[in-house]
């Protein structure tokens, strides 16, 4: 059956790293950060890209043959401001993803994860999507529209593909 995957993924910052990423669990995953509703959906990024291309082949060989070289990963996000309304103050323990990666050469680790509901908790067995990341010099937003935001680069530093709790 088909699902959409409107409302469905869950972002975790871990300000610690796990002790396995490949097998993160549900206890590190309950220490993080739940950042899926302060992070605007429209120019995340979080995902492997296609590798570097190496064009050897052997001069015996016709054609145009490639090979693949070095894996790609991006990593972006604007963090959508936890703010007073009045005084435009980040609330008390509010604002805990800006606090998170507002600091440029933070590094922690990002954990995707598609599938249930957003709000359904971690699950033994469920896939997820890693990324070891360190933070960049906060941004302005140049889009002025909408909540109070502010752009965070990322730079990938090791990713990939793992279980919760291993799988068992």
């Amino acid at each position: 059956m088909l699902v959409l995957a409107d409302g469905r993924t869950r972002l975790t910052i871990l300000t610690a790293a796990p002790a396995d990423p490949n097998e993160i669990t549900t206890a590190e995953l309950a220490a993080g950060v739940e950042a899926a509703d302060f992070v605007n959906k429209t120019d995340f990024k979080m995902s492997p890209t296609t590798p570097d291309v190496v064009p050897d082949q052997p001069l015996s060989q016709a054609g145009n043959a490639q090979t693949w070289g070095n894996a790609n990963f991006e990593a972006a996000l604007t963090v959508l401001r936890d703010l007073d309304g009045t005084t435009f103050q980040s609330l008390a323990g509010g604002d805990v993803v800006h606090a998170a990666l507002k600091t440029p050469g933070t590094k922690v680790w990002l954990v995707l994860r598609d599938g249930p509901l957003e709000a359904a908790p971690y699950a033994s067995g469920q896939e997820y999507l890693w990324a070891s990341v360190v933070t960049g010099q906060k941004q302005r937003a140049q889009d002025m529209a909408g909540y109070q935001k502010n752009p965070i680069p990322l730079g990938p530093q090791e990713w990939g593909w793992g279980e919760v709790d291993g799988g068992s």
